[in-house]
């Protein structure tokens, strides 16, 4: 699989307690979300905070989705820029135990993986829908295409 700059990578398959829960609450075979930057680096919000790390902590399973259309050069700097404003932001796990009663938490200082993913593509002007909510619904949504292996 080829992967492009600000692939949205979704990950299954781990068989740890915390990503049990998460496909549990959010209905779908994934347990985390990430973007892909390019250079085998990815951004992502974990319970020790939003970091950039090296992808081989993901090389487990995953399916990658791109957005459809054109992402402008703009549009890639503003996303570049929400991550760098977002780096070191801490875990919401309130907002992980509200999605079970489909509630978001207001506090806006802290993330989870998927509301990370999502408040990046918005920041750039790029509509994502209400996907922030679950896994699921990006795998269904119009505007982004599963990456074929």
């Amino acid at each position: 699989m080829i992967l492009k700059p600000f692939d949205v990578i979704l990950c299954k398959g781990d068989k740890k307690l915390i990503s049990k829960l998460i496909c549990k609450i959010t209905g779908a075979e994934y347990h985390h979300a990430e973007i892909y930057l390019g250079n085998y680096l990815i951004v992502d919000g974990m319970p020790n905070g939003v970091k950039i790390r090296p992808m081989d902590r993901s090389l487990g399973k995953f399916d990658a989705y791109r957005y459809k259309g054109e992402i402008t050069s703009e549009q890639e700097k503003l996303i570049e820029e929400y991550i760098q404003k977002r780096l070191n932001c801490k875990y919401n796990f309130k907002e992980l135990i509200l999605q079970l009663f489909n509630k978001q938490d207001k506090d806006k200082t802290k993330v989870i993986c998927i509301t990370l993913v999502t408040e990046a593509f918005q920041y750039a002007g790029i509509d994502v829908g209400e996907w922030q909510v679950g896994f699921g619904q990006i795998c269904d949504n119009e505007i982004f295409a599963k990456v074929n292996n």
